[in-house]
């Protein structure tokens, strides 16, 4: 007679909305943060500052990252160094990048590639540019040319140089042509249908994260990775 399993739910009565909660105060914290119902706006009292948020807790993080109002400030420890941050995990991530410190590697995994680095998107990048890994291929908007790179800024110089003439395109802003492939050792040469016969032209861009040196990444994104 007495069904104590059954647990009363809460649906949200927004229009087209089927979130369901367990309590009523989940709910009405879900209406107010997703639909603006009920809220109740917590603003910075700083002159001009048009910040707001639902949060009266992010008042104070907002100020210090803002305004430096109350800020504690994070310090490398490491001997003459003057980095701080505002995070501590900015200075976690800042003595890796600058000292070498706690550092996880990400390490390519293609046969003989000793390249390493301490952002996975270096790493990416890397295998997309020396081993044809994921590649993005960009394509030449131009009517008959079957020029790719795998940057976007190679196609633009690329198409500027070369069809800077072609009507109805604006070479200021190319559009971009997108095709991911994903292959992995030799280019895949499916990409090479479709182009009558001709040699495609391709700019493999190796740059500076083709070199498998390791220590890739720039000095300069580890200097500047928060407020000083």
């Amino acid at each position: 007679m007495h069904n104590i399993d059954v647990k009363k739910r809460y649906p949200c009565d927004f229009p087209s909305c089927k979130y369901v909660s367990k309590q009523q105060g989940v709910l009405n914290r879900h209406k107010s943060d997703i639909h603006d119902i009920n809220v109740t706006w917590h603003s910075c009292d700083l002159p001009e500052c048009p910040y707001r948020t639902k949060q009266q807790s992010k008042i104070k993080g907002h100020k210090a990252a803002a305004h430096d109002v109350d800020v504690s400030w994070f310090d490398c420890t490491e001997p003459e160094c003057t980095f701080r941050a505002k995070q501590k995990t900015n200075v976690i991530r800042h003595k890796a990048f600058v000292h070498d410190i706690a550092v996880t590697w990400c390490l390519c995994t293609e046969p003989n590639c000793d390249f390493r680095s301490k952002q996975q998107g270096n790493l990416d990048q890397h295998k997309a540019h020396v081993h044809n890994m994921g590649v993005i291929w960009r394509f030449c908007p131009s009517a008959g040319c079957a020029f790719r790179a795998k940057q976007q800024s190679n196609v633009n110089r690329h198409f500027k140089k070369l069809h800077k003439d072609d009507a109805g395109i604006d070479g200021a802003r190319v559009a971009e042509r997108v095709e991911a492939v994903a292959v992995s050792g030799e280019v895949d040469r499916e990409l090479d249908r479709g182009t009558e016969g001709r040699e495609v032209e391709r700019e493999d861009g190796l740059g500076d994260s083709s070199s498998g040196d390791i220590n890739e990444e720039p000095a300069s994104a580890a200097a500047t990775e928060d407020d000083i």
